[in-house]
Order: structure tokens, then C-alpha cells, then sequence
């Protein structure tokens, strides 16, 4: 498994964070668990589906196989904030929009 991806815990554990804070399997719970690990928010990279940590969860809660921590990267087209599944995944992705921005600025 993915060291990125969430184990959700069974209904009645709790999640005791680094601070001792308590924690249910619950919104609150996901998102001590993705700061606590350096996670800008979630996404689905086989769904291309992610969400940040100010709109974590809009769908009501993660997919437990699925779902894993990603990093933030570029906006998409749109201007949507875009999620990737690891950090070297959203760096490719500003080179890549870097790159495209200069060949725009070259024509």
C-alpha cells in the first residue's frame, strides 16, 4: 500500500494525533491526519477527483481504497486547484506549465 494512503479506522476508534488530540473517523479526523503528514488534501488519482484541505471532502467522505494525501500543484485551465498524488507528480506539473507559458510567449 501506498505510504499516501489514508487507513480509515473502524467505526468507534478514535485517532490520537502527535498533540493528543482526539479524533473520530469523521472530517476532523482526515484532516489532523493530512496536516499531520505534510497533505495539502486528498485525491483520486484513478477518478482524477482531489480536494484541498479548505474544501476537504465535498463528496461526504474519502473512498478508503482509493483516496490518498496529495500535494498541490497548478491550477487546471479552469483555474481549479489541482491535487497530485505525490509531490515530484505536482513539480512535473509546473514545469510542464512553465514550459507551456514560454512557448505561448514565444509565438
Amino acid at each position: 500500500m501506498s505510504e499516501n494512503r489514508i487507513r480509515l479506522p473502524r467505526k468507534g476508534e478514535r485517532y490520537v494525533d502527535l498533540y493528543g488530540n482526539i479524533y473520530f473517523a469523521d472530517h476532523d479526523w482526515v484532516a489532523a491526519w493530512l496536516k499531520e503528514h505534510g497533505y495539502d488534501g486528498l485525491c483520486n488519482p484513478d477518478r482524477e477527483c482531489g480536494c484541498t484541505l479548505d474544501d476537504l471532502m465535498p463528496c461526504g467522505e474519502p473512498h478508503e481504497t482509493e483516496c490518498v494525501g496529495g500535494f498541490m500543484g497548478p491550477a487546471n485551465q479552469d483555474g481549479d486547484a489541482m491535487i497530485y498524488p505525490s509531490r515530484e507528480a505536482a513539480k512535473a506539473a509546473r514545469k510542464q506549465q512553465k514550459r507551456r507559458g514560454r512557448s505561448k510567449s514565444d509565438d
